[in-house]
């Protein structure tokens, strides 16, 4: 399984003074960020949880549990540093509300995360008065990179009988554009045709390099290979060449 590394930062512990505390015990968990980017750094998922006391309550706890669910698989729990399965007690002076923001920062995509917050409140000499459990909706972590692939090489009969006219078809079909690429068309021959995309190509945008008085696909049927050079990051690395299918003319 593809591994997942997670920078999570505790951002606050949120401590109300003394007061007067609730009837009833309550919990709240909200997953307030759920943001996808292109970069790592700048993906977000945002938890904030909080507990707050009744008149029987002496201290509370939180506890945060992390699941990832890749495509095609069922959620499984993370292991990390940050203290993931933990109970996380409300420091000295206790008050009557205890706050707890995490972000994350998650690496792999696509991935979809969500969390299981538990919240228990004790009594007197530490004995658990309540324990319950709230489940976050899923955040859905999307694979922005580009994803560029050959679609079709068109092989047409040239006017001499040992040349022939190739259209290569490519295309774009990630989410952000693509910087800068090369697109090559290599005969068994030796002879390779490379054209320099030089603007790069736009999510869900296509483009077409065609090739006119190249070797009859007979003797060798060319392959296509669009960011020949390995210089883009895409999300599919897979679908980036083509073997043409000569036509019988």
């Amino acid at each position: 399984m593809k591994r997942l590394a997670v920078t999570v930062c505790l951002l606050a512990l949120g401590l109300a003074g003394p007061g007067r505390a609730a009837a009833s015990p309550r919990s709240a968990v909200k997953l307030a960020i759920c943001r996808s980017a292109l970069l790592p750094a700048d993906r977000d998922v945002r938890l904030v949880s909080q507990i707050t006391a009744d008149r029987a309550t002496v201290r509370m706890a939180i506890r945060v549990d992390s699941y990832q669910r890749l495509p095609g698989r069922g959620y499984v729990p993370l292991r990390s540093a940050y203290g993931f399965g933990r109970w996380y007690r409300q420091p000295r002076p206790y008050g009557s509300v205890f706050r707890y923001i995490y972000d994350s920062h998650p690496d792999t995509v696509p991935a979809t995360v969500r969390f299981r917050v538990g919240f228990r409140w004790y009594e007197r000499h530490g004995k658990i008065e309540r324990t319950v459990y709230r489940l976050t909706p899923p955040c859905r972590q999307r694979d922005l990179r580009p994803d560029l692939s050959v679609r079709g090489i068109r092989v047409e009969h040239g006017r001499r009988g040992n040349h022939d006219r190739y259209a290569v078809t490519i295309r774009n079909a990630g989410a952000t554009a693509a910087a800068p690429f090369t697109l090559r068309l290599a005969f068994s021959g030796g002879l390779i045709q490379t054209w320099d995309l030089t603007g790069g190509l736009g999510p869900g945008r296509g483009a077409t390099r065609t090739l006119t008085g190249g070797p009859a696909c007979a003797g060798g049927a060319p392959t296509a290979t669009v960011d020949s050079g390995a210089v883009i990051d895409e999300s599919n690395e897979q679908n980036n060449s083509l073997v043409a299918a000569c036509p019988a003319f």
